[in-house]
Formats: C-alpha cells, structure tokens, sequence
C-alpha cells in the first residue's frame, strides 16, 4: 500500500466538492492562494474550518506531509490530528507566542516541543510520522526536510486499540473563531509503512492534477456532446456533459496534461466521477495505456472495479506506487507517455464523466 492518499486540492470549486473525498469540512473553504498560484485548502477569517479525511486501512505507523502557511494569528489549536475514529491519538500544533511547533498526545501531554523557529507568511514543509504505543511509541516532526523534534520509547496511544485510520486538519476543537484563521495548507500526501516503496518521509513534494488534452487509443463511449475527451477536461467536473458505454470493457484513453519538473514520481493517484442509467450492479475500472510498452507490444491496464451509484458521484481513489506497466518506480517520461482513462466494469450501462489526479 504505501502511499495511500495524497491531494492537490487543484480540482474544487467549493468547500461542498471537498465532500467527495472528505468525510467532514465544518467551514474549511477552497482558496487560490496555493503555493503554485493554483488552489489550497483555508482556514479562513473565522477559524472553524476542519477537513477530516474518510477513514483508512487501519495501521499503527503513518506518515502525513503537507504544505503550510500561517500569518500567525492562529490559537494553539491543532493543525494535523492522526485518529482513530473519534480519538486523537497524536497531533501538531503551532504556539503563537514562540512560533515553534509542538507534539502532544491526544489527551493533551506534551511529547516534544522544537526549538526551531517557523515562518509567518511563507510556506514551508511539514511532515509528520507516528507510531502508537502505550510505551514503544514514536513520533518524528520534520520542516522542510529537517527534524526538528523527535522523541522514541514514549506514549503515544490515547485509548482505543491503538490504530490510526484518519487525519484531522484544522482540528478546532468546535471552539469558535479565531483558532487558526487565516492558514492555508496544500499538496497533500498520507503513507503508511507497509510495502517496499513510498513507506515513509517523501520530503518537500508537489502533487498535481492533470486534466485530458486529446483523444487516446481507444474511443469507445459515445459522448453526450463533442468529442469524448472534451467532455472530461475541464478542471472542476461538470455533469451536464458525459461519455456513456453499455458494453462490458469499453473503454476510453486521453493523452493528458504532463507533469511539470523532472524529479521523483511517487505514485499516481486515479478518480473516476460517474453514475449509472439503469438499476442493478454497475462497475468502473481506471485504464492504463502503453505504447510500445513491456515486451515492445502495446499495453493496456485496468485497475479496481468500483460500484457506480444513481447519481454522479466519485468512484473510490485508487494509487499505484509503482507503474502498471514496468513493475517499479515511476518516471516523469513514463507518466507523461502514458494515456490514461476509464472502462466499464462487468455489468451494465452506465454514464461517466471521469478527473483524473
């Protein structure tokens, strides 16, 4: 599993599109005033925001990383929260009157405070690893790559079972304003220890969102209007355009939108939007494209079935650590080479109007 989550908030609108990823916002808002000039999560000028993540695989080791900026005027309320359900086992926050960062246990003890000094009105990198346990913990919070406290064979388990299955951000405590207005936060990834790759800090990281900007290999959906890739590359989905397929396999590809840079890929993250046009199971799968690819052959792959309901709405995310295709790391090249897209499931007919991130 290893990299389990990761979001670039590019693809909102509003704070009701977070919904579809996102279990709760409490007035956490989309905001342009991410650190690429594109979007970011906010907290905005009355500081009740939360966005509290759908629950997880449950693990006793995670690592969270996200950008984040602050004016400062934030109460010492926690920023990042790891959970499990309800309980906070560890969480981070920022104390105003020193400008450094602390750890504490969910019922409040202090594990560590650093000596570092963070800045106000500037991003900067914030990465969080964790593992719960009554007296074998251990937590490690890093800035801008950087450890600047850490601490090993304490207490990290708040009750519960001792598992972490969600993340909190902007963790008001439903206390009212002020408690970390004006803070934004972006390019987001969440890991997990599990597997050989991507299973702990991946350091200062962007994370984009690529949109189609042509046909692909395969056209096999009919389009409600246009051509089938016009339908699908606006950056907010719309769902008064679609492509609809009836027959078991058919399947549509798009040339997408390259990544920018030429650093590690550590994973990709697939979103399918869709729905179905008629009762009884309706399944979606994410589709991969190689040309010339292992074995010097054309190469196609399909992910996960997911369930499509009555209404639009996402399919479940799904990563791939590794590409489909050669089995380890990805490259830039091999993702901008790449064509990706959606295919119908075993069942039925349904209409789809797909994002990819």
């Amino acid at each position: 599993m290893a990299l389990v989550f990761m979001d670039s908030f590019d693809h909102y609108t509003s704070s009701t599109d977070l919904l579809t990823k996102y279990a709760s916002t409490n007035e956490a808002a989309i905001n342009t005033g991410g650190r690429w000039g594109t979007s970011a999560i906010y907290n905005g000028a009355y500081g009740r925001g939360q966005l509290r993540s759908l629950q997880f695989t449950s693990c006793d080791t995670y690592i969270i990383g996200l950008a984040y900026l602050s004016n400062n005027a934030a109460a010492d309320f926690p920023i990042i929260s790891l959970r499990e359900g309800t309980i906070t086992h560890v969480y981070v926050y920022p104390v105003k009157e020193s400008r450094v960062f602390r750890v504490a246990r969910g019922d409040g003890t202090i594990l560590g405070t650093a000596t570092t000094l963070y800045g106000v009105n500037i991003w900067m990198y914030l990465e969080l690893k964790v593992v719960v346990h009554d007296s074998a913990g251990s937590f490690e919070l890093r800035m801008n790559g950087t450890s600047i406290v850490s601490a090993s064979g304490v207490d990290t388990r708040n009750g519960g079972t001792g598992v972490i299955n969600e993340f909190m951000l902007f963790d008001t405590g439903g206390s009212g304003a002020n408690d970390n207005d004006n803070s934004w936060m972006d390019d987001l990834y969440f890991c997990n220890n599990i597997g050989p790759v991507s299973n702990n800090f991946l350091g200062d990281i962007r994370v984009q969102y690529l949109v189609p900007t042509g046909v692909g290999a395969k056209t096999q959906f009919t389009p409600s209007t246009g051509s089938n890739w016009q339908t699908v590359d606006e950056t907010a989905p719309s769902d008064t355009d679609y492509n609809s397929a009836s027959t078991p396999g058919a399947m549509d590809l798009f040339g997408m939108a390259n990544l920018s840079g030429n650093g590690l890929v550590y994973g990709v993250q697939t979103i399918l939007r869709g729905k179905k046009d008629d009762a009884g199971f309706r399944g979606a799968k994410p589709a991969f494209f190689k040309a010339n690819g292992t074995g010097s052959t054309d190469r196609y792959y399909t992910g996960l079935q997911s369930p499509v309901s009555d209404t639009f709405s996402y399919l479940p995310s799904q990563i791939y650590n590794t590409s489909p295709d050669t089995g380890v790391a990805w490259t830039v090249d091999e993702v901008n080479a790449l064509q990706y897209g959606y295919a119908v499931g075993d069942a039925g007919m349904f209409t789809l109007d797909a994002k990819l991130v």
